[in-house]
């Protein structure tokens, strides 16, 4: 009986100062997802029915992100040895950079449709985690294809021997590679994703609350509750949100109410 698995990755708050990582709490987390998928996790993907990766869950203390596996009992259990096991977590729980648990699945998480939003319906939850499977494919396999190209173009090795093994050069390598990715999402994610999608729906226009955009934000006050990088913070959103506000003036089928609009993708 397939069920869904869950490794939680936490970050605890503390160690966001040690000079491994960004100073950005969003670069910190990014930097160590991307690790963490291309280094470990990559390498039990094709056991399993499906997978993928959740990020910027905050809990009060640590940074929270899961790698969620829908497959059986005795395959699962295979994955968690080898990944407590892995030398990269390992090294990064010795550094106390990283805590890690696995969570026991339920009967609940039997379904493929569990792993969703309360407020989907019936057809969406179990048809969700397909699209967000191949979607954590395509963006898996960028970052493998980019850290080789990279890699390679810089002629850089990394050393996988644990007792060699630099912590700040993999880190490093990773924050460079994580904005190689984002540049390729940025400049084409909107055609490549967003239209393609919305084209198998007919083109229909799509609805969207602007508010949502500050869920991200509230976790991370929770986390980092400095006022002034708080207002920082912000004032980095608020630009965000009148860019995406802007797109009214560019695209004309945009239309607002209540802070809610319909954009056609």
């Amino acid at each position: 009986m397939n069920k869904w698995y869950r490794v939680t990755i936490l970050i605890p708050e503390k160690r966001m100062k040690n000079t491994y990582w960004p100073k950005e709490i969003f670069k910190a987390d990014s930097t160590l997802h991307y690790l963490l998928a291309a280094e470990v996790f990559s390498k039990y993907t094709a056991d399993v029915v499906l997978w993928r990766f959740s990020r910027y869950h905050y809990s009060f203390n640590d940074i929270v992100m899961k790698f969620k596996f829908y497959t059986q009992e005795y395959i699962f259990n295979r994955i968690k040895e080898d990944i407590l096991k892995d030398k990269i977590i390992l090294k990064l729980k010795k550094e106390k950079l990283i805590k890690i648990s696995i969570e026991k699945a339920t009967e609940s998480d039997e379904r493929i449709g569990s792993d969703r939003d309360v407020n989907w319906n019936y057809e969406i939850s179990e048809s969700w985690p397909y699209f967000i499977n191949g979607l954590s494919k395509m963006w898996l396999n960028m970052i493998l294809l980019k850290k080789e190209k990279y890699l390679k173009e810089n002629y850089i090795t990394i050393d996988y021997d644990i007792d060699k093994m630099s912590l700040g050069t993999l880190i490093g390598t990773y924050q460079v590679i994580m904005d190689l990715v984002a540049e390729d999402w940025i400049s084409s994610g909107s055609h490549a994703v967003y239209h393609h999608a919305n084209a198998l729906f007919g083109y229909r226009p799509v609805r969207f609350n602007v508010e949502a955009f500050s869920l991200y934000y509230g976790r991370e006050r929770k986390v980092n509750g400095s006022k002034e990088a708080w207002l920082k913070r912000f004032k980095s959103y608020d630009k965000h949100i009148k860019r995406l506000l802007f797109m009214k003036k560019i695209f004309p089928w945009i239309k607002f109410k209540n802070r809610v609009g319909y954009v056609n993708l």
